[in-house]
């Protein structure tokens, strides 16, 4: 039996702006530490350091308002698929991941974030590569029934 599980379609608005969010704070750490030379000690006029913030930002901003959407679209057709095999990914604009029941473990977040990872595969891999890892937003749709359901084919129940 195939159970699926798909992200609120209310709650998007609240996790394109985590998104935007996350990559503001990237993208910050990146401007200072471009910028921050400059500034210390500067060997160009100064008007070419705002150039150059004013061309960062622009840049930001631009990719952005790609990554959001991309996400936006992404979100909307989510599903998380448990068959009797493992838990599958069902998105577009990702790789397909399945990982077997044999293979899962998770972690809740305090956010209410759950990853849901290989426990053959490398915790150096699983963060720098995203292999098998499959992260699912805390707004998913019957988000407790999804993690009971996990524990059964864990047989943690």
């Amino acid at each position: 039996m195939t159970q699926t599980f798909s992200i609120n379609q209310d709650l998007i608005g609240s996790l394109q702006q985590r998104i935007a969010i996350r990559f503001i704070k990237i993208y910050a750490v990146v401007l200072i530490l471009i910028i921050l030379p400059d500034i210390i000690n500067p060997t160009k006029p100064i008007m070419s350091i705002g150039v150059a913030i004013c061309g960062v930002i622009f840049m930001i901003g631009f990719t952005i308002i790609i990554g959001v959407r991309k996400a936006r679209k992404t979100y909307r057709s989510f599903q998380i698929a448990l068959d009797d095999v493992g838990i599958e990914l069902k998105a577009p604009m990702t790789p397909y991941k399945r990982i077997d029941w044999s293979e899962v473990d998770y972690d809740e977040k305090k956010n209410g974030d759950i990853k849901v990872y290989n426990k053959t595969v490398g915790a150096f891999s699983r963060w720098w590569a995203g292999n098998g890892v499959i992260f699912i937003p805390r707004e998913i749709n019957d988000r407790d029934q999804l993690i009971l359901s996990i524990d059964r084919h864990l047989k943690r129940i």
